[in-house]
């Protein structure tokens, strides 16, 4: 290898530990093709590979690199990884333990076993006893709190996954994987506004990615629903109301028992949303805001649902007839909405 070669595998290097993955591909590829036995620019370039989503090709320059040194654990963890990317779990699995059986006193070794055996329901359990082994080796190593927090996860053990997940963070305060695991953990768990903060924190720490972006334009569309929800809920108990008024007198102005009803649905119309939304961060807002901007469905949802609440409002407060107008067009168009995907995603774009 010349000079020059060594020279742009460890710009390389460099590009790939900061994430530069598309730069780090251009300049490893003539280094590959000058020095085909070059273990370690093949395994530069399997991670930039991976980096990019490109599972087929990191794939291929992983196992270039175990045909030059076949035993060396982190060849066989990028094999694990890419057959991981690409749906192929039995065989990540076996890549893994061949990078434990390589080297079985290296955390990272024990973290790729994990995570491999906890992409099969059925192993979860063996995954859990892999992180518990890296954590034996490397307890202070955040990736390593990760991958126990991942693997509570999946088992459904949600106190010891945000436990493990707070570990990590208190190592590794910026990585935005564990922030983005930990605010779908607290989503789950109902904390909705620790959930978005989490987000915008995981935004905020990797801004080419796109996961946290896409929960947080989750949460947007699943607070339109909720909101089309109670307005169909709230019609069906409105129109439960009328059967204090029969015989109906479609000229009528509402019973006091209609009307106190009406109030406390519309409170709650109002309530539920407005609540989720005042107890997030002013930037979660403005992120919801972009989302509406750039989301049709989105817009359409909101939309519909503020159009239900006013009719389903305007059916507890009016007389009989324009009561009952306003009730079906208030049920019809919360249900229609729900029905038709604008506040699930289903219609995005």
């Amino acid at each position: 290898m010349t000079s020059e070669q060594w020279d742009q595998r460890q710009r390389a290097r460099s590009l790939v530990d900061r994430g530069l993955f598309a730069e780090a591909r251009d300049l490893l590829v003539p280094v590959v093709q000058a020095a085909p036995d070059d273990a370690d620019a093949l395994r530069l370039l399997a991670r930039a590979h991976l980096g990019l989503d490109d599972a087929i090709r990191g794939l291929q320059a992983a196992h270039a690199s175990l045909m030059v040194e076949p035993n060396d654990p982190q060849g066989h963890v990028l094999v694990s990884g890419a057959y991981g990317d690409l749906g192929r779990t039995r065989d990540s699995i076996e890549a893994a333990q061949r990078s434990v059986d390589a080297d079985p006193e290296m955390w990272w070794t024990w973290t790729t076993y994990a995570k491999a055996l906890n992409r099969d329901p059925d192993q979860r359990t063996d995954a859990w006893l892999a992180a518990m082994a890296a954590v034996r080796r490397a307890p202070a190593e955040a990736a390593v709190h990760r991958a126990v927090g991942e693997v509570a996860q999946a088992l459904g053990w949600s106190d010891k996954a945000r436990t493990a997940y707070e570990a990590a963070l208190l190592l590794d305060p910026t990585d935005a994987t564990t922030l983005n695991n930990l605010a779908r953990l607290q989503l789950v768990q109902g904390d909705e506004a620790s959930a978005a903060t989490g987000f915008m924190s995981a935004m905020s720490a990797d801004p080419d990615s796109d996961a946290a972006a896409d929960q947080l334009t989750a949460m947007a569309f699943r607070l339109v629903r909720r909101a089309q929800s109670v307005a169909l809920m709230s019609a069906f108990i409105i129109g439960w109301s009328f059967y204090a008024e029969v015989p109906l007198d479609l000229g009528a102005w509402p019973s006091a028992f209609r009307w106190v009803l009406g109030v406390a649905v519309g409170a709650t119309m109002v309530g539920l949303p407005l609540s989720v939304w005042r107890s997030v961060p002013d930037d979660v807002r403005e992120a919801w805001r972009r989302s509406m901007q750039v989301e049709p469905a989105l817009r359409k949802g909101a939309a519909l649902a503020v159009i239900a609440s006013v009719c389903v409002l305007l059916a507890a407060l009016l007389p009989v007839l324009p009561a009952l107008v306003m009730l079906g067009t208030g049920a019809l168009v919360g249900g229609g909405a729900m029905l038709a995907g604008f506040a699930d995603g289903s219609r995005r774009g």
